[in-house]
């Protein structure tokens, strides 16, 4: 494979990632002619939905990270090696801070630039408490991917940082040399958004909580219950949007599919439900800088209810739900 030279090159694995990508590349009027795209996901339906959903305008290169055919494991990731070992830039930007690629390619390189790390979800979060910190959290020094790098992916030097973090939430502290910058969601409000009516519903935005073993089906489905018995005392019509990893649930709601990013399905839609409740989903963060006009409430998770999984994660953003003055608990405010 011939080297390749890029002035920005662009390392996401999903469509949130992308779409935060998109905020900073119009923010900084960054021409996608002068960025070269890798994805990195291993599931094909993932990478078309975001050339899909954002390929409007051409980059100098997409790269797909891993084969879209069925090979051995050790040869996919043999040739995704190789494709970034032949790529060199003056700028990076990133989705995920913990994907070992994204490190890879970064130890790889003397950099003059800072490289960006945009949103991957709740993880910024995370991030956030780790650098200022200074730690490496235990879950991922016991993770294979990582086990793996640490042989496959050696490089002479280990990159630090500083980081440039460009973020949807407020007031998270890093480590003393990253620099912050907030994502307004600018690009996304002006491109998707059309005019909304009122409507007397409630939303549900769903977690895979119970795919992942972290609560039983049937606790679960009892705080949904308790949503579903709020919305029939108000009046209020009820859906129930899935995350992608979702199973069907057997209950009387109605329940979507989305393979949009949530934010452009809100943007696109008609209507302003009254109010918007989840776990501890991203979403409830980003409505308020898309303009939502309604109410925002989070649902806490007891700790009789809780089984196996990296809880200690899913509190730090809890702490952060509960010190937002725009975001309510559902239990303390409205039952």
């Amino acid at each position: 494979m011939k080297p390749r030279f890029c002035k920005y090159l662009i390392m996401i694995s999903s469509t949130f990632q992308f779409l935060n990508v998109t905020e900073y590349l119009g923010k900084y009027g960054i021409e996608r002619r002068n960025c070269i795209l890798v994805l990195m996901s291993k599931r094909k339906k993932v990478n078309h939905q975001i050339l899909e959903l954002f390929n409007d305008e051409k980059f100098a290169e997409v790269i797909f990270l891993f084969d879209q055919k069925r090979i051995g494991i050790f040869r996919a990731e043999f040739l995704a090696k190789k494709k970034l070992k032949r790529l060199s830039f003056e700028n990076i930007i990133i989705g995920n801070l913990y994907n070992i690629w994204c490190e890879y390619l970064i130890n790889l390189h003397e950099l003059n630039h800072k490289p960006v790390v945009v949103d991957d979800g709740t993880l910024t979060i995370v991030i956030s408490y780790n650098r200022k910190k200074k730690i490496t959290p235990k879950s991922r020094l016991l993770n294979r991917d990582f086990i793996f790098s640490q042989f496959f992916l050696r490089t002479k030097k280990k990159y630090k940082g500083p980081y440039k973090f460009f973020t949807i939430f407020d007031n998270l502290e890093f480590s003393i040399n990253d620099t912050i910058e907030n994502n307004d969601l600018k690009q996304s409000k002006s491109t998707y958004s059309v005019p909304k009516n009122d409507s007397p519903e409630i939303w549900i935005l769903g977690t895979p909580i119970v795919q992942k073993k972290m609560i039983s089906e049937l606790d679960y489905l009892s705080m949904i219950k308790r949503i579903e018995k709020f919305a029939n005392s108000n009046q209020l019509g009820i859906k129930y949007f899935k995350h992608r990893i979702e199973n069907h649930y057997e209950f009387p709601i109605c329940q979507f599919e989305n393979s949009k990013p949530f934010e452009i399905f809100y943007l696109e839609s008609t209507i302003t439900p009254k109010y918007i409740v989840s776990f501890y989903s991203t979403t409830l963060f980003t409505m308020n800088k898309l303009g939502y006009s309604g109410k925002l409430m989070f649902i806490n998770i007891s700790d009789d209810k809780k089984k196996q999984g990296d809880w200690f994660n899913i509190e730090l953003v809890y702490d952060v739900l509960n010190r937002s003055k725009e975001i309510k608990d559902f239990d303390e405010d409205f039952i």
